[in-house]
């Protein structure tokens, strides 16, 4: 690939969101222990999965790979929707990919209240 891109893969300046994107939603139940979602992110190669029906009355939270590394040592003792957390920022798959990225960077979140980047359907 060169500076310009390919005709399959854009440049970085000239990316979308979209173009990083994976289609559709990998997710899962609650009840799922931390080990069933590191294979669900694993089988799926992702870095996150949406976690259906959160306490809280919540409808859905994200697990991430950092949640997965913060509870390593007792996956099996942990679920998902005890880890998952429900701040979630968003980004439209038609935004530049540059934009996401400064974002991404520039998030500042408490430890206490951690958050999710995800991309987002417009």
């Amino acid at each position: 690939m060169t500076a310009s891109g390919s005709y399959l893969i854009p440049s970085f300046q000239r990316a979308r969101v979209g173009d990083a994107m994976r289609a559709g939603v990998i997710s899962c139940p609650p009840d799922s222990s931390m080990r069933d979602v590191a294979r669900i992110m694993t089988t799926n190669h992702v870095h996150a999965v949406v976690v259906r029906g959160v306490a809280d009355g919540g409808a859905w939270g994200v697990v991430t790979d950092r949640d997965l590394l913060r509870v390593a040592t007792r996956a099996e003792d942990q679920n998902a929707g005890a880890c998952a957390s429900e701040v979630l920022v968003t980004v439209a798959p038609h935004e530049p990919l540059e934009v996401a990225c400064a974002m991404a960077a520039a998030l500042i979140v408490p430890e206490s209240e951690p958050a999710r980047f995800s991309s987002a359907a417009a």
